[in-house]
């Protein structure tokens, strides 16, 4: 009787787990579009292993629904041999969590804020026209001004044409307008940096949170394997 009712909190509780991962999968698959849409938009500041992690955070969200689906299943099954197989995929699903939140660890870096400054500074003096329209786009897509901020456009002579204010030319306005909007904007290193830094930081408690209920789950199965006979 005793060992009746543990094998039917196993099952409830394996069926619990497959419903959370069910629903985080879904999420999963959302993040997996919208961190593709913020990275494809700054690709030139990021690793290129890093610009593949939100395809991992897609299969993986995909494969985690149609185990989910699957999981419930076993939870009423009796074969152990079922749930064998079970338990190797899940192992197999762990190991892609584990690679995803790797990744976004590796990719956490205080000082990204910096490098993406340096790189910025290497796009605007590099005296090609394709590399400044570049950094231009960025400052048209985060709504930022310069690379530290709009006195970019004053102190130096790394840009000719400021697209801060939404013309061209507006330099005038830099100068001679403290009170003008563009000085409210953030430098784009600052906000792109920031961007990235998120991105990485967030797959990686995602990653962290989603392999630790996987290692509960596998244990879950495993136990409930081991009280079926073949």
């Amino acid at each position: 009787m005793k060992n009746l009712f543990g094998e039917n909190c196993l099952r409830v509780a394996l069926v619990a787990f497959n419903f959370i991962f069910a629903i985080l999968s879904v999420a999963l698959i959302a993040l997996s579009v919208i961190y593709s849409d913020k990275l494809s938009s700054v690709k030139l500041y990021v690793d290129e292993l890093f610009i593949n992690f939100p395809t991992l955070v897609l299969v993986l969200g995909i494969l985690s629904f149609i185990l989910s689906m699957f999981g419930c299943f076993c939870a009423r099954s009796t074969n152990r041999r079922f749930f064998i197989v079970f338990l190797a995929v899940l192992f197999c699903i762990l190991a892609l969590e584990l690679t995803v939140t790797v990744i976004a660890f590796s990719n956490i870096d205080s000082e990204v804020i910096e490098t993406t400054s340096s790189i910025m500074i290497e796009q605007v003096t590099a005296l090609n026209l394709t590399q400044e329209e570049n950094f231009h786009q960025i400052e048209e897509l985060f709504q930022c001004c310069g690379i530290n901020n709009a006195s970019d456009y004053v102190q130096h002579n790394w840009l000719n044409t400021s697209f801060c204010c939404g013309v061209k030319n507006c330099q005038d306005e830099i100068q001679n307008n403290n009170e003008s909007v563009i000085w409210n904007r953030s430098g784009c290193a600052f906000t792109v940096g920031n961007s990235i830094y998120q991105v990485s930081l967030e797959g990686a408690i995602i990653g962290t949170v989603y392999s630790s209920l996987q290692v509960l789950e596998n244990i879950c199965v495993f136990i409930m394997q081991g009280r079926l006979k073949f």
